[in-house]
């Protein structure tokens, strides 16, 4: 018998009139949990977003067939849990591109309630690219983004391309950070790239709308969240390192047009100690001058909660975490 994997939402009260805080709010779907299952054998969540009234977005993927294949899936539930019928068909928005795996791993709510949803697209078997698309605030395609098809496909390289997180500028650019193979090896590169609101590549950013970093030649570099600052300057976070230096948290910054910006931290970017293994999966901008990176710590043997407050030189802030 083939195992489902299928996504379950907790929701936990902070109101404490009404009961004890941090229990499981039985005013969401009545014991505080929903099991959602939009497709076969695989679903998964990958991100969620609440939009202004209240409803619960969720992306991730979902099997349309009977295998272990991964598919689009963005989903929207009442604020009581229920599945928010009037939203795609039946409260889904499904999508299988090419017959193969495809993710929809991070989304952004815009201020007209449009969603954006980033990923990647399966092109071939071994050809993974980034995949950018916009949903209508009703879970329709937005044919108005993507030359009319309510998506675009960017291929950084003839590998893999995996899209982790998505932001937008306070003009209506797109920004997502990820990561794309290295040609002809394992290695991984960090990925910006940014995008007009309509979908175009913006060539203003690093000439071809497309940023590649890493620290070291023979390396894995992987980027997993991505801010916009307040001054229009981009802060991305992940982890860095080679066989001898391991993997160690990195946070780094560039400028408006992709260049880095060496005014952070060491020429540009915060690095982690080395012989430790350090991840960064997700990050804040704490107004007025704190950036928090978020991921873990590997210690003897056991992964560890880590939490990394700079301020904005790239410096470790001393007032956090005392």
């Amino acid at each position: 018998m083939k195992a489902a994997f299928i996504p379950m939402l907790c929701i936990l009260t902070l109101d404490i009139q009404a009961q004890s805080p941090g229990t499981l709010d039985t005013s969401f779907n009545g014991n505080g949990m929903v099991i959602l299952q939009p497709g076969l054998i695989t679903n998964n969540v990958y991100d969620m977003a609440v939009t202004a009234d209240q409803r619960i977005l969720l992306c991730g993927v979902t099997s349309l067939t009977g295998d272990y294949s991964s598919d689009i899936a963005v989903g929207r539930l009442n604020q009581d849990g229920s599945i928010d019928s009037t939203f795609g068909i039946n409260g889904w928005y499904k999508k299988d591109f090419f017959g193969l795996n495809d993710f929809a791993n991070t989304m952004y709510i815009l201020p007209d309630h449009r969603i954006l949803v980033g990923g990647a697209v399966s092109v071939t078997v071994s050809n993974v690219a980034f995949m950018i698309m916009r949903l209508t605030e009703d879970g329709q395609t937005d044919t108005s983004f993507g030359n009319g098809l309510g998506y675009v496909i960017t291929d950084i390289n003839t590998e893999r391309d995996y899209i982790n997180d998505i932001t937008v500028q306070p003009d209506g650019k797109i920004v997502v950070a990820g990561r794309t193979q290295k040609p002809g090896t394992n290695f991984e590169r960090g990925a910006l790239v940014r995008l007009y609101a309509n979908g175009d590549m913006d060539s203003t950013f690093s000439q071809d709308g497309m940023v590649i970093f890493h620290l070291f030649t023979e390396s894995t570099t992987v980027l997993y969240a991505v801010e916009i600052l307040p001054d229009g300057k981009i802060i991305a976070a992940g982890y860095s390192g080679d066989i001898i230096s391991l993997y160690r948290m990195l946070v780094v910054r560039f400028l408006s047009n992709g260049v880095v910006d060496t005014a952070f931290g060491v020429n540009g970017y915060y690095l982690g100690p080395q012989g430790v293994i350090e991840r960064a999966c997700d990050m804040i901008f704490q107004p007025p001058n704190r950036i928090i990176a978020a991921g873990y710590h590997l210690n003897a043997g056991m992964t560890q909660f880590l939490l990394l407050g700079l301020d904005t030189t790239g410096v470790p802030d001393p007032g956090f975490g005392v």
